[in-house]
């Protein structure tokens, strides 16, 4: 008997749920905890706030088409690719998971629901649900090193614009990099103000826009779309504006308590008055290059058909529809108990040494001494909040030897180099205290008689000219990228082990770099080798002794 002359079973709407059960009880027990971890971790920042916003709008989208889902699929079978794509987002979240990789981790969520609707429902199932897995991408943390990458170059836009169009109007305003003063206030431009964070949820809140009104015309819909690039632009800086106004004229407790929020809100109703606006332009624009034929006057109508009940083809189709249901159950919820089994849970901090700057670092080594009664000045862009969140123990110091050169020496030391908590690197911090950076490169340095990769650079505010030699350590590791960081973390994490992470700074003020280069190596050279033989390796990833194997391998 072929498929078509079999009998067709109605499934009424409670079973519908009841066959898709499995499925959300495999997505509750793999995102729980990854949920649990963002509302009470990455979710609860300024910066990343739009990530519930995202989620509660992807699942209405989900709701929402439902329907057309069901009438799309309506006599259609599953498709095998499907089990590729699932295991795919199996590997990304048993990785993100356990080596605590968010992108990898949260994203999985989309692979994993792309191929089981693929699995359960096919191709035309995906297709007509594609603009709710896409928007799903805006939820998912992106790597430090990329929000760092592109966050300070429109920081700084942002920050320019702002300053000039305040100071045309008469406001006492000025900027050193992403710092305005106005008036006797200093404001910092921070991640949340004007970063890559609130660039994709502007983004997010255009292309959504996009969705609802659901315009047929290509022009449109292409113009608007790559119009909101600007039109975000302009709504960080009417936000940036808002914010040193509010400072200015009410104080810093007003910048930064309830207006502050109410600046936020201020910043995604101008966007949306500006898309709006613009979108209204362009239809103007369109009225002068074409004339509707057969449209109604309220615009056409393209609601999702709604479905009411699903037709199955056969008692077959139902059992091998429950098989795959169960099948993709077991899928998840393996992959939540090998994710957890692999989960490092332990600091490797906690089984070492504590970590003491202040006493582990001599204030007196070879020919140089502390200075004590220079006042030390701190380039770093962040609130002093998110330092102490991200640090766990800091140490600046100025240093001069007996020919009388400085040297200004800043650690900064995390116990947990998870994800969320990396340390800043200065061709980051710097920039934005309005540095300019003429050269940043590697090169080799000679401590206690091994070499170390670190990395140099050149920078210069006005009339001070200031080098900077600075190295990284992870663990016992020095490391030299993004990627070779990452690496480094995920060899400890497969042991079990949380690792710890230092960065060390030596800079000068100096116009002739390369004599404060060399000075600068010199100077390390002789701190490493003051500081104690067995806690030599938390500092610049040295053996305790020379020449010997490393036993602290992760």
């Amino acid at each position: 008997m072929n498929i078509s002359s079999a009998p067709l079973h109605v499934a009424p709407r409670w079973r519908q749920l009841v066959h898709w059960a499995p499925i959300v009880i495999g997505f509750i027990v793999l995102f729980g905890p990854t949920l649990y971890d963002l509302f009470t971790g990455t979710w609860t920042k300024d910066e990343n706030f739009h990530g519930p916003v995202v989620l509660g709008i992807s699942i209405w989208l989900l709701y929402r088409g439902w329907g057309a889902m069901e009438a799309a699929s309506a006599g259609q079978s599953g498709s095998l690719w499907g089990w590729p794509v699932v295991l795919l987002g199996i590997v990304f979240y048993a990785v993100g998971r356990s080596q605590m990789i968010g992108i990898l981790e949260v994203g999985s969520a989309i692979w994993l629901l792309a191929g089981s609707i693929l699995i359960l429902r096919g191709w035309k199932a995906l297709k007509s649900q594609w603009f709710a897995l896409f928007f799903m991408l805006f939820m998912v943390p992106l790597p430090a090193q990329v929000v760092d990458l592109v966050t300070m170059p429109m920081k700084m836009a942002v920050s320019y614009v702002a300053e000039n169009i305040l100071y045309a109007v008469g406001y006492p305003i000025g900027r050193n990099g992403v710092v305005l003063q106005i008036g006797q206030y200093m404001l910092l431009v921070a991640d949340a103000c004007a970063g890559l964070h609130t660039l994709l949820t502007l983004e997010a809140l255009g292309l959504l826009y996009l969705n609802l009104v659901r315009r047929d015309s290509l022009f449109r819909n292409l113009t608007l779309a790559i119009l909101i690039v600007p039109i975000s632009f302009t709504a960080n800086v009417i936000r940036v504006i808002a914010l040193s106004l509010i400072t200015f004229h009410f104080g810093n407790e007003a910048g930064q308590g309830f207006l502050h929020g109410f600046a936020g809100m201020v910043l995604f109703l101008s966007a949306l008055l500006l898309i709006i606006s613009f979108d209204t332009f362009l239809q103007w624009i369109e009225g002068f290059r074409r004339r509707p034929i057969s449209t109604a006057l309220g615009g056409s109508s393209k609601e999702s058909p709604k479905v009411v009940n699903q037709v199955w083809q056969s008692p077959a189709a139902l059992k091998s529809l429950a098989i795959r249901h169960r099948a993709l159950l077991l899928l998840m919820v393996g992959c939540a108990a090998v994710a957890h089994t692999l989960k490092p849970t332990t600091n490797l901090a906690d089984e070492r040494a504590p970590i003491d700057l202040a006493t582990m670092i001599p204030s007196q080594f070879g020919t140089w001494r502390e200075q004590l009664n220079l006042a030390v000045q701190i380039i770093d862009p962040e609130l002093q909040v998110t330092v102490d969140e991200i640090y766990t123990e800091t140490l600046t110091r100025n240093y001069i030897d007996s020919r009388g050169y400085r040297i200004m020496l800043s650690i900064a030391y995390g116990k947990n180099q998870s994800d969320n908590l990396q340390l800043h690197k200065p061709e980051v911090c710097y920039p934005a205290q309005g540095f300019k950076l003429d050269n940043l490169y590697r090169t080799s340095l000679d401590l206690a008689g091994q070499n170390i990769t670190a990395t140099r650079m050149d920078a210069h505010l006005g009339t001070r000219f200031e080098p900077v030699t600075y190295w990284t350590v992870v663990g016992d590791h020095i490391t030299t990228g993004g990627i070779n960081k990452k690496i480094t973390e995920m060899r400890y994490g497969m042991r079990g082990r949380i690792p710890d992470g230092m960065l060390v700074r030596v800079s000068s003020i100096d116009r002739n770099t390369e004599l404060a280069h060399q000075i600068q190596a010199e100077f390390a050279a002789a701190m490493i080798a003051a500081i104690a033989p067995e806690h030599r390796s938390r500092f610049a990833g040295l053996d305790p002794e020379p020449n010997a194997l490393r036993t602290t391998t992760p």
